[in-house]
């Protein structure tokens, strides 16, 4: 008896599994190919922000009203400061370059200002 109550729960988790199965939508398996762009595509295009940099992770924007510089957080531990012009100062604003470990997702990822640093 027992025999075929576990051969009845089979049979009725199969029919289950198989309607669920069943039910699947072939336009999800097989979509339709676009045929025009849609309206609402963005129009992105990339634009450097400055030339030599190594591994940059963040880019912060300066937190003072009108002041316009970036800085840019490199991996290996220094933190770059591009001015409004796009030219990159030659002191690092940071470098702990000898404290960041530099191997997979470790080193100096980001960056955050204090809402005050412009006055502390």
């Amino acid at each position: 008896m027992k025999h075929w109550l576990n051969l009845a729960f089979l049979v009725l988790l199969l029919t289950g599994v198989l309607a669920i199965v069943a039910q699947t939508d072939t336009a999800v398996l097989h979509p339709q190919p676009l045929t025009a762009a849609p309206d609402n595509i963005l129009d992105l295009s990339l634009e450097p922000v400055a030339d030599g940099l190594t591994l940059p992770t963040n880019i912060v924007p300066s937190n003072i009203p009108g002041d316009g510089r970036l800085f840019i957080v490199q991996q290996s531990g220094a933190i770059r400061i591009v001015t409004g012009a796009g030219s990159v100062l030659p002191t690092p604003f940071l470098d702990i370059a000898g404290r960041a470990h530099l191997f997979g997702e470790n080193g100096l990822l980001g960056l955050a200002f204090h809402p005050d640093y412009a006055t502390k």
